[in-house]
């Protein structure tokens, strides 16, 4: 048995989860929000703005609310170098995941 302590993480709710069964994904109401019908997606509804697609997500949510700049890279190289690690995990970790000889 363990003797860690237990972290404890203080703040405040900033977004709202809603759990959808994969079953319905690809029917209203979530199919208006994403016409792939592929999970995650956002509704900020401090913008308007409705995304889907996890790399766009990502950018948006930093670009939008990263005020502080601590997740902003301020050098072209970082900046690329950061999209291609992100391109790769949206393209590449799912083929990789279904594989069944990886």
């Amino acid at each position: 048995m363990t003797t860690a302590k237990p972290i404890v993480l203080y703040g405040h709710k900033t977004f709202t989860k809603i759990i959808i069964d994969l079953a319905v994904v690809k029917e209203e109401p979530y199919i208006s929000i994403n016409p792939n019908g592929r999970l995650p997606a956002i509704k900020d509804p401090n913008t308007g703005i409705t995304l889907w697609e996890s790399g766009a997500i990502v950018e948006y949510l930093v670009e939008t609310y990263d005020d502080a700049g601590a997740l902003s890279l301020t050098s072209q190289e970082d900046r690329l170098l950061l999209k291609q690690w992100l391109h790769f995990q949206v393209s590449g970790q799912v083929r990789f995941s279904f594989s069944p000889h990886t």
